[in-house]
């Protein structure tokens, strides 16, 4: 799916961003990834996907009647050989670069992109820096990224509760979102139908500030009552 939606979407944008002379017969997407190096273990799969997926699109008569080609430059897992292969597929004609799944090895190449007004995409980078904040407005990743970009934009003056179960959630969302409310909720229980959910016991409801980006008072609340619901806090920081 993720493919689809690169070689599809994007894709597409691009046949109509493209100069006439390029325009007139094909959509050349550049693969500026790893054939070497620890980082092919993981553009190869991603890569082959969106190989498969191509060949998919020309034998249906290809996209908005143009065939799609393409093309190749090994980063060799180096950065500066990264910065080469964004290069290479370019002087190739790409209008579509697709670079390395990590951030680091894939912003070389596709900050050449940017630079040449094109558009990047990272086969499954989920830095934050991957796309728009560290490379710029024409580049994006296949990744969770996307949703991550969309959730950040969407929720810049909001407060966001985590209640998901195990350690560590309040901090990834403070990577993204400006105000947290730490939750905890312990009960029991199962799913026994479609629709149907068997509740087995009562457990405790916890919620209160996440320190190092609290929300404010009047955000951390909790519709509710009884003694499943309890304050975490001095009084002056959270009530519920």
């Amino acid at each position: 799916m993720r493919f689809t939606t690169i070689i599809g979407s994007l894709a597409a944008a691009i046949a109509m961003w493209c100069t006439p002379s390029l325009a007139a017969d094909e959509i050349v997407v550049g693969f500026a990834t790893a054939a070497s190096g620890f980082m092919q273990a993981y553009d190869k799969p991603a890569q082959d996907a969106a190989l498969i997926r191509i060949d998919e699109i020309n034998k249906a008569g290809g996209l908005l009647g143009k065939k799609i080609k393409a093309v190749f430059a090994d980063t060799k897992t180096d950065q500066a050989e990264g910065a080469k292969a964004g290069l290479a597929v370019l002087d190739q004609g790409a209008d579509l670069v697709i670079v390395s799944c990590d951030y680091d090895y894939g912003a070389p190449a596709a900050l050449q992109a940017q630079s040449a007004g094109k558009v990047s995409f990272f086969l499954c980078a989920e830095s934050i820096k991957a796309g728009i904040p560290g490379v710029g407005p024409y580049s994006f990743s296949a990744s969770v990224l996307a949703a991550v970009q969309g959730a950040r934009a969407a929720l810049a003056g909001a407060s966001v509760v985590s209640l998901q179960n195990g350690l560590g959630n309040e901090e990834v969302i403070a990577e993204v979102i400006p105000r947290v409310i730490r939750g905890s909720i312990i009960t029991a229980g199962a799913v026994v139908a479609p629709g149907v959910v068997r509740y087995d016991a009562q457990g405790d409801s916890w919620f209160g500030p996440f320190e190092p980006r609290p929300a404010p008072v009047p955000a951390v609340s909790f519709w509710g009552s009884g003694p499943a619901v309890n304050e975490v806090g001095n009084g002056k920081d959270v009530f519920a």
